[in-house]
């Protein structure tokens, strides 16, 4: 717990920005809560077995919306600026990354296929939510649960825009 005394709704959404233990207690955390992310963005596309992308949007954006009062939380119970173990940022932001992706990645194709994008939209998000390029880092300058969701959420939109472009080139390579 951190240095300021905290109530007891403060206390549990710092656990829920920690996704638990796995903030506190795995090493790379972030990368922890990506994957976290990724099963969900599993269970919403595949087992749930839902398409419509504007209701994917919808859903993603206000976890969002939410993750900035439970990341504030979290930063508040832990008594200092974006701590480490608040991982619902990552959480929250990398399913954006998936945004239309549903129209040349969606179930019944080949599970190799799929695997290479959910694989390449990990590794891409990771890529830029650590290295921050093209302003990304200077997000982090906004104080409170913004600026701790905003630079995951500028990396997952990097990540979206990417994974588009290198699906219009792959469908310009011959077949």
């Amino acid at each position: 717990m951190g240095t300021q005394k905290s109530s007891n709704l403060t206390c549990f959404l710092a656990a829920v920005s920690t996704l638990g233990s796995i903030g506190r207690k795995l090493p790379a955390p972030g990368t922890w809560g990506t994957g976290a992310a990724l099963l969900l963005y599993a269970a919403w596309l595949h087992k749930i077995n839902v398409h419509n992308g504007f209701s994917f949007a919808l859903v993603v954006i206000a976890l969002n919306i939410l993750s900035v009062f439970i990341c504030a939380a979290g930063e508040r119970h832990f008594g200092r600026k974006d701590p480490g173990e608040v991982i619902f940022d990552e959480f929250s932001a990398f399913p954006l990354a998936f945004l239309g992706v549903e129209q040349f990645v969606i179930p019944g194709t080949n599970p190799r296929y799929v695997f290479v994008w959910t694989l390449l939209a990990f590794v891409l998000f990771r890529f830029f939510d650590i290295v921050k390029p093209f302003g990304i880092k200077k997000l982090q300058r906004i104080r409170g649960g913004v600026g701790i969701v905003i630079d995951d959420v500028a990396a997952a939109l990097l990540t979206c825009a990417c994974l588009h472009i290198l699906h219009a080139l792959t469908t310009l390579l011959p077949k």
